[in-house]
């Protein structure tokens, strides 16, 4: 037995003496022999490339480790070599509390530190690990039910100096955030206090707080804690009670936000955001063992928004409330937000393969939409449910009319397709049904099968009219303004974007009973549409209740440059009801019927106008117009026109029209009036001239012949004829009877008209009927109705 003792008595001796003697070593021994090994080992935990310059460690009075000069690498597309730098690094901890615990880090200091977190043009962040496996799968994160919480490591005191963070992304410049200094410390009462100064968006940060105490933390891992502190002109102050390490512990946190005005913090943070004035925000969070429930409640000057979030294990609740959301669209520049309340109610599911939606409602004022279903991550599939309804359309946006709406979508959302089917809309009087489907990414393949029953668009925009009627003087007023030489042409250089239509195949399908428009009631509407290897063949064709038919096809030919266009155009029988105003019988709504046959080719409007060819044809018959509606409808040029052509539409409420006839020949861009006559029971006008589509110049000239027996004074015509020279862009009118030419209030010195002197429109008699001269010579064949 004592030989047992003495054995275990060497032993003893044996192991103390290895552990001081490994302790001399580690105290007195050069490390720096072992840097690059534990700079290798950091690595592989942490899956970054380290680098260490100088270790040491001393074992008393405290255990202290040092390191200086340590370094992270950087990602191999990063803009510098490292991504993080520190110039020192030191923890000093109490021997004993290594092996009674908790462990007391009396020291920690940290100086001299660079952190850039850059992103890639896709993105990604240079901090995103690159490791060959997932080392997450060997940590356990399961938690001992027996586990009564406690922090491990108590605090004593902790400095940080002379950091500089920098945040870089492609095409935007860098952001810099500076921690000049944050201190912890231990007070009388074993709290910590904490004093934080830097700045972040050139704006100086104050930050000052409490936590307490060191034993609560270390025995049930609780604190209460508050902070105060200001950003610029935006004030914090957050305060509450923190389960830190106690998974039974409850945490609440409440933090209010004030500034007396968001545009200097938002300007100075680079943002485009036009937000201004005063900010109060308040939220309350609380997180125990049965979820977390989060409630805000804040306002941007007039704008306020409050709301209450709910997760309970994997279901999410949501209730929240926008007041005076017009008032953000005004400072947002976001017109037509819906003044009533907007309040947003639902749940959402959290899945491992994505969110489900539970009724999430929007609801403004009586109407609201609704969606359902799945909202999958990444590759996955969703599927999402829609339906909307409500009392009127202007409750979503105040642009749109008070119309009664209802509908229903099925949306399918999958890597590279999108389909929406069936889709069911009701608003008003109309009504769309039909699916959309969208495969692909760069290039596109898009199906589309829409149909209706009645489609009133005069229903739909009977609201504009007081808007138009009350904006039409201020649209008057921009007219009279001098155009900017960026305005010199009509047709536009900019090019279209032709390009796009090779990477897409579409195939297109309209049908509609019964389209109502100011203009015209059409039914049996039918528009179809291909497009092919970037060949676009379009059809629209129509009737009216009244007999009237229209077929049109369209070649757009985009596959090569430049791109081709064909396109021809016919109508017969059309009503000219939007001329007529109030004219109820339709006996006397003249009706129009045109034939036209275009080509062309170009890349933009400017060169399809000026490579233009072909002929154009518009023949109206009898019926009455009202001269108010022309008088509104026109632009201030064609209103001068108009009053210089027929000085009786100033004083007659209707234009007793007996024919009109255009007839357009057009060759590489020069469109010439090959006739124009417009005839009604006082008098006739004829016209002839041109115009070039390559320059835009004007010149047409016009002759007004009174007719037989309207009693007609001498001085009712200033002269008959009246040119439109000028341009497209600016065009201008003069009156020939002095030699000065009239236009826009300025006269300018003339030398005739020159088509007049010819002695071509001139000789037109005013009592003869040129209806029934000119109206044989165009003949408009009926057509097939397909």
């Amino acid at each position: 037995m004592q030989t047992i003792r003495r054995l275990i008595l060497v032993l003893l001796l044996v192991f103390l003496t290895a552990i001081v003697v490994a302790l001399a070593y580690l105290h007195f021994a050069n490390l720096n022999q072992y840097r690059d090994q534990i700079a290798h080992q950091i690595s592989t935990l942490t899956g970054q490339q380290v680098t260490i310059s100088e270790v040491d460690v001393d074992l008393w009075p405290a255990v202290t480790v040092t390191t200086n000069n340590i370094a992270v690498a950087n990602a191999s597309w990063g803009s510098q070599p490292n991504k993080a730098e520190i110039g020192h690094l030191s923890a000093s901890v109490r021997p004993m509390s290594l092996l009674f615990g908790p462990v007391l880090l009396r020291d920690f200091t940290m100086t001299d530190v660079s952190l850039l977190l850059e992103y890639d043009s896709d993105g990604k962040s240079n901090w995103s690990p690159a490791r060959d496996h997932d080392d997450s799968k060997n940590i356990s994160t399961e938690v001992s039910d027996s586990r009564t919480g406690g922090v491990p490591v108590m605090l004593e005191k902790v400095l940080i100096r002379n950091v500089k963070i920098t945040r870089r992304q492609s095409n935007s410049p860098d952001r810099q955030f500076y921690l000049n200094n944050l201190t912890i410390d231990t007070n009388k009462e074993d709290q910590l206090d904490m004093a934080v100064t830097g700045s972040i968006f050139d704006l100086p940060l104050i930050l000052k707080g409490q936590f307490g105490t060191r034993r609560q933390l270390s025995d049930i891992g609780d604190g209460d804690f508050s902070v105060t502190g200001s950003l610029g002109d935006v004030q914090l102050e957050t305060k509450g009670h923190m389960a830190i390490a106690n998974p039974r512990g409850t945490t609440h946190i409440e933090t209010v936000v004030n500034s007396k005005d968001v545009a200097a913090f938002i300007k100075t943070a680079g943002l485009s955001v036009p937000l201004s004035g005063p900010l109060g925000l308040k939220a309350d969070a609380t997180s125990d063992a049965s979820g977390l429930t989060v409630a805000v409640d804040g306002n941007l000057s007039e704008f306020n928004v409050s709301a209450t979030v709910a997760k309970v294990r994997d279901n999410v609740s949501i209730d929240g409330r926008l007041k005076n959301t017009d008032k953000l669209g005004t400072m947002l520049g976001v017109a037509n937000l819906p003044k009533e309340d907007i309040s947003v109610k639902g749940a959402l599911a959290l899945k491992n393969d994505g969110v489900k939606l539970q009724d999430i409602t929007i609801t403004a004022g009586k109407s609201r939409i609704s969606a359902n279903g799945i909202l999958a991550q990444g590759d996955g599939a969703s599927s999402m449910q829609f339906k909307a309804k409500g009392d009127s359309l202007a409750d979503m946006m105040t642009n749109l009319p008070p119309l009664a709406f209802d509908g229903t979508a099925d949306l399918s959302l999958s890597p590279g397709e999108v389909k929406i089917d069936p889709l069911k809309l009701k608003f008003g009087a109309s009504d769309l049904a039909g699916n959309l489907r969208v495969v692909g990414t760069a290039s596109k393949t898009i199906k589309a099968q829409l149909v209706s029953k009645t489609l009133d668009l005069v229903e739909f925009t009977a609201h504009e009219k007081k808007a138009g009627s009350a904006s039409q003087s201020s649209v008057s007023k921009k007219s009279d303004k001098p155009k900017s030489a960026a305005n010199k042409y009509v047709f536009s250089d900019d090019p279209l974007p032709f390009d796009q239509l090779q990477h897409s195949e579409v195939d297109f399908d309209l049908s509609i009973d019964k389209l109502a428009t100011n203009a015209l009631t059409m039914e049996k509407v039918k528009v179809k549409g291909t497009l092919h290897k970037g060949i676009l063949k379009g059809s629209f064709g129509f009737k009216t209740p009244d007999g009237g038919l229209s077929i049109n096809k369209i070649v757009l030919d985009a596959s090569g440059k430049p791109a081709s266009l064909q396109a021809h155009l016919d109508a017969r029988d059309l009503p000219l009801k939007v001329l007529s105003g109030k004219v109820k019988d339709i006996k006397d709504i003249p009706v129009a019927g045109l034939t036209a046959d275009l080509k062309s080719s170009g890349n933009s409007p400017r060169a399809l106008a000026a490579n233009s060819s072909g002929k154009l044809i518009v023949i109206t018959g009898p019926g009455l117009i009202d001269n108010s509606i022309m008088a509104n409808v026109s632009a201030d040029i064609l209103t001068q026109l108009l009053s210089a052509l027929n000085p009786f539409a100033k004083h007659d409420p209707y234009e007793h029209l007996e024919c009109s006839v255009i007839a357009l020949d057009i060759k590489d861009g020069t469109s010439t009036f090959e006739n124009f006559l417009l005839q009604n029971k006082k008098v006739t006008i004829v016209a002839a001239g041109n115009v070039d589509l390559k320059t835009e110049k004007l010149d047409i000239e016009f002759n007004t012949k009174p007719r037989e027996g309207v009693g007609i004074s001498a001085d009712m015509f200033v002269t008959p004829f009246v040119a439109l020279r000028g341009t497209l862009a600016k065009p201008r009118i003069g009156l020939n009877k002095t030699g000065t030419l009239f236009t826009m209030g300025s006269a300018i010195a003339t030398g005739g008209l020159s088509m007049a002197l010819q002695g071509g429109i001139d000789r037109v008699s005013g009592e003869v009927d040129q209806c029934a001269v000119i109206l044989p010579k165009y003949p408009l064949p009926p057509l097939a109705d397909n």
